[in-house]
């Protein structure tokens, strides 16, 4: 009878288990599938910078399929020349300090800039930092759109002293006729 038992609670704990890991893998292909579809750059570095996701932006940006890039070293991914700018943040992201900065990046091959705002989001798990995710919105046309606006407000300064100057010749003049007999 205990023996019964024993399987029979085997045979429960083995449905369970495959019930779980199927709600797993769906749950799974839904965050990639949202993840896949968001236009910010998405990826999680591990302790030695070794990259273990990248959603499909992340590798369209650095024109590397997702999947080929896990596994790769973060310098790899990036270049030597981001990698030792990023490095200050990499560093405290690793140090469980969670890193927010703009920056200016440019396509490896070289066709586009994209104005940055970056994240870098400490995991942590039991009091250890295991890693860190980077999350990088677009921000460029924001970025446009403010310059459009303050060269606006530049231009329209100019034309307000441009009247200002010449009410300022024309009171002159004004001023010079009825002074003068």
């Amino acid at each position: 009878k205990i023996e019964r038992d024993v399987r029979d609670l085997n045979v429960t704990l083995e449905h369970r288990v495959r019930e779980r890991t199927t709600e797993l893998d769906a749950a799974r292909a839904a965050l990639r599938t949202i993840l896949d579809a968001l236009p910010t750059l998405v990826a999680y570095w591990d302790k030695d910078c070794i990259n273990g996701f990248a959603n499909r932006a992340y590798g369209d940006w650095f024109n590397l399929p997702p999947d080929q890039m896990k596994g790769m070293h973060i310098r790899e991914v990036v270049g030597s020349d981001a990698y030792t700018l990023n490095l200050p943040h990499v560093r405290r992201a690793l140090a469980g300090e969670p890193q927010h900065f703009e920056r200016e990046l440019q396509r490896s091959d070289g066709q586009k800039l994209l104005h940055a705002d970056i994240h870098y989001l400490p995991n942590v798990s039991e009091g250890s930092v295991e890693g860190f995710y980077v999350i990088v919105h677009d921000v460029t046309e924001l970025i446009e759109a403010r310059r459009r606006a303050q060269l606006e407000e530049i231009r329209e300064q100019q034309v307000r002293m441009d009247r200002l100057a010449s009410l300022g010749l024309m009171v002159a003049g004004v001023a010079h006729e009825m002074n003068t007999p």
